[in-house]
């Protein structure tokens, strides 16, 4: 019995696919990571534009041509 642990435990084959297995999770976390940082990335920066087009369009309806006539 004791031989059967000790060829278990020294037996390499099939380290790959188990290596694979273990490291595929936190991989796909990461993954998933990335995308949602993309996203919402890309909707902040929508709505930034938004925003400063909509400051843009304001200042030319007041007729303010710089900051200095805000005053």
């Amino acid at each position: 019995m004791l031989n059967i642990h000790k060829k278990f435990i020294e037996c390499t084959k099939g380290n790959v696919a188990l290596m694979s297995a273990v490291l595929a999770v936190p991989l796909l976390f990461a993954m998933g990571s990335a995308t949602d940082f993309t996203i919402l990335h890309r909707q902040k920066s929508g709505l930034q534009q938004a925003v400063d087009s909509a400051a843009i369009a304001t200042n030319r309806e007041a007729g303010l041509t710089s900051i200095n006539d805000a005053d």
